[in-house]
């Protein structure tokens, strides 16, 4: 880093240091950066206050003190330097992009949209400041980490496409957003209403309006805009790009009511109005079903041993294996016992296949305590099923006995959605359970749930009424429809192939059927109709966009379909990595059985080409792992060892998988106990983290997942 009188002055004034506030602090701006190539920027920090003291009012100093304070995270000491720059210069966008910076800093979001459009509306010569450019994706990240999605993609978006001009690694941010599962497809997406006409008398202003934005001045855009729909009040492109910019700027409010004043206008086509009616919902963060919290009772006893003997001997209780030490708050002793409180006592010997309404639901975890030298002995109970609370502290007092200061209170940093609640509940199983029983039993709650239950349930989205209510309620009909499309499109993966036309034939809705390919234009068509396009029916290139644009967005169960036509497509063996397809539909595949099928395809692809088997036979060993078949584990591992051992990457990637799911012992060797044991906690936990069929070593909460299992994704897990 260097400066001379022909480098841009530090302040961020665009002049060059000859004509700028630095021109006469060049020799103490070189010694300043000297120490900063040097990596000591405390050292630099007090340079530059030493000369503040003579020269208190040059600005470059400040921005550079600023930025230095910045990049050491001294967050209140690089807001004040920020604050001083902009006292000294009012019109200069630097102070505001530090500030905006700041603002990200303070986890205030709104505060950081705002300040940096006060950075880009004072920028020159439509030159955008690098710390400016900088704070578009670091508010980005944090509007996302908010749920603030449309905001948080105008952003990022903007960002890349500045930044991807200089760093071929900027559109990675956008990647990160548009690959996340939990932002909603609709989210990812542009809602292009019909082009305008090219005689409208508005088009140029409207043209004028969009251009800024190549500045990131989307304030400024919407000024222009909000202007033309007071003169235009019916105008579906001016309403559209309105409603997206305010979203942009986190306006959601205004955002949203825009969207479905869009839906209200003449001759568009359905859909678009149901996708818009969707983006107005997920902007204004309305859910598809309600949040529900878990309750907390806790109530106190006398005798500890009485309690225990108590638990342990009635049929509704089963006891936990947990580590106890693993669920000890800081600085307070473990429970003396953790068990699960079941709806009904297990039957001994269950039917198969497995009957749903056979199996007990786990109602609460039981945590038992013991005296303490400021509190009694107690119970904490978190009660993560749906139940009558007064009823449940009845049967509990049943169990235990006599109770004391019983207290109740919502565990609100474990929300999940009434629905997830339902589709998921803790059946209790007690023992290992076949996959295909698993999906069984899921596809059959995922079938009660949608299409009786939540047409039951009251949702704040619709007002407080049912979607069987709302459908019947022609003001409130077009969110019940844009809640299905949601629930289709955001929760396809967990949803078990549902097909969503059921609720909407009962609830008297338009169905979505099938789109022919030769009808539309696959680049356009919006992400949350891409599924309905026939893969068969696709030409290779439509196929191909298709493909880059599911994977894009993780559009799972589309680009399943996409990737499953692609690699059986010989035309298109030497233009795409059906390796890389074969990976990502094991990836991908709702349980194991499938996941097996698919490598059997990955594996005689690769034969024919007489191509490694390694790749598959790592991924199959992942496979038995999640089945608990540590049998096939040794097998494939041995096959791996006798005729791969010896290519590239083989050895370490084995040994790393093994090593991390703990199936390799001290010695390196391949320890089968180890991998059954670990499989069993890992499968647990992804059970236990979204609900589903529990087995007696699971977690001891459904809230979240297992905090000491292995993070490698398991084929049939999802």
């Amino acid at each position: 880093m260097s400066i001379d009188k022909f480098s841009q002055c530090p302040c961020g004034s665009g002049k060059k240091v000859k004509f700028c506030c630095s021109k006469d602090l060049l020799h103490e701006f070189e010694s300043i950066f000297r120490m900063i190539d040097g990596d000591q920027r405390l050292a630099a920090i007090q340079y530059a206050n030493r000369t503040l003291e003579s020269h208190p009012n040059v600005p470059s100093l400040v921005a550079v003190k600023a930025e230095l304070h910045l990049q050491l995270k001294q967050w209140p000491e690089a807001l004040a330097a920020a604050e001083r720059l902009k006292q000294l210069s009012p019109d200069s966008s630097r102070p505001y992009a530090l500030l905006a910076i700041g603002a990200v800093s303070e986890n205030e979001p709104a505060k950081a949209v705002s300040l940096l459009q006060d950075a880009v509306d004072r920028m020159t010569d439509n030159i955008i400041d690098s710390y400016a450019l900088n704070a578009f994706a670091m508010i980005g990240v944090l509007l996302q980490s908010h749920g603030d999605f449309v905001a948080a993609r105008g952003h990022l978006s903007y960002f890349v496409t500045i930044a991807s001009r200089s760093d071929e690694n900027a559109s990675q941010a956008l990647v990160r957003l548009d690959s996340s599962p939990e932002v909603p497809l609709i989210a990812k997406d542009s809602i292009l209403p019909p082009p305008p006409a090219e005689n409208a008398p508005w088009l140029q202003a409207y043209r004028d309006a969009i251009q800024v934005l190549g500045q990131g001045r989307m304030r400024a855009s919407v000024q222009g805009l909000r202007k033309l729909v007071e003169q235009y009040p019916k105008e579906p492109a001016l309403i559209a790009n309105l409603a997206t910019e305010l979203g942009w700027l986190n306006e959601t409010e205004q955002s949203a009511e825009l969207w479905r004043r869009f839906t209200l206008l003449p001759d568009l086509d359905h859909e678009l109005v149901v996708e818009a009616e969707a983006l107005a919902q997920v902007t204004l963060h309305q859910p598809t079903s309600d949040l529900v919290f878990p309750t907390r009772i806790t109530c106190s006893f006398d005798n500890l041993d009485a309690v225990m003997e108590r638990l342990l001997s009635s049929p509704r209780v089963i006891k936990s294996n947990v580590d106890l030490s693993q669920i000890a708050e800081e600085d307070q002793p473990p429970p003396k016992a953790v068990f699960y409180l079941l709806n009904r006592e297990p039957k001994e010997e269950l039917a198969k296949p497995l009957v749903r309404g056979d199996l007990p639901i786990v109602l609460g975890d039981v945590l038992v305590y013991g005296r303490q030298t400021d509190r009694p002995a107690r119970l904490e109970v978190d009660v993560t099923a749906e139940v009558d609370l007064d009823q449940f502290i009845s049967e509990l007092t049943e169990i235990v006995g006599e109770l004391s200061d019983v207290t109740r209170e919502p565990i609100e940093d474990e929300p999940t959605t009434w629905l997830s609640r339902n589709l998921y509940p803790r059946w209790y199983v007690g023992g290992p359970l076949e996959q295909s029983e698993s999906k069984q039993l899921l596809q059959e709650q995922c079938r009660e749930v949608l299409l009786d239950k939540w047409l039951r349930q009251p949702c704040s989205t619709l007002n407080g009424k049912s979607p069987n209510e709302a459908a019947a309620d022609f003001n409130l009909r077009l969110r019940v429809e844009a809640m299905i499309l949601r629930l289709e499109t955001e929760e396809a993966s967990a949803m078990q192939g549902f097909d969503f036309n059921e609720v909407r034939r009962k609830l008297d809705l338009p169905t979505r059927g099938p789109i022919d390919p030769a009808s539309v234009d696959v680049r356009r068509l919006p992400f949350v109709r891409l599924e309905r396009l026939p893969a068969d029916k696709l030409d290779d290139e439509q196929l191909l966009v298709a493909l880059r644009r599911t994977q894009l967005v993780m559009a799972v169960p589309a680009l399943m379909n996409f990737a499953r036509e692609a690699v059986g497509r010989p035309s298109l063996d030497a233009r795409i990595n059906k390796f890389e397809l074969f990976r990502l539909l094991v990836e991908t595949a709702p349980d194991s059985d499938s996941a097996m099928h698919i490598l059997a395809q990955g594996k005689a692809f690769a034969s024919a080409r007489n191509e490694s088997l390694a790749p598959f036979l790592l991924m199959e060993m992942q496979i038995h792992i999640a089945r608990r078949d540590p049998e096939s584990v040794q097998r494939v591992m041995s096959q791996l060892q006798s005729k791969h051992l010896n290519e590239p990457g083989v050895a370490e990637a084995l040994y790393q998988f093994l090593y991390m799911i703990g199936a390799v012992g001290p010695d390196g060797q391949l320890a089968p106990e180890l991998a059954n044991d670990r499989a069993e906690a890992t499968g647990a936990a992804a059970v236990g983290s979204s609900g589903g069929l529990w087995t007696p070593d699971g977690p001891a909460s459904s809230g979240g997942s297992s905090e000491g299992g292995s993070k490698l994704w398991l084929p049939g897990m999802d």
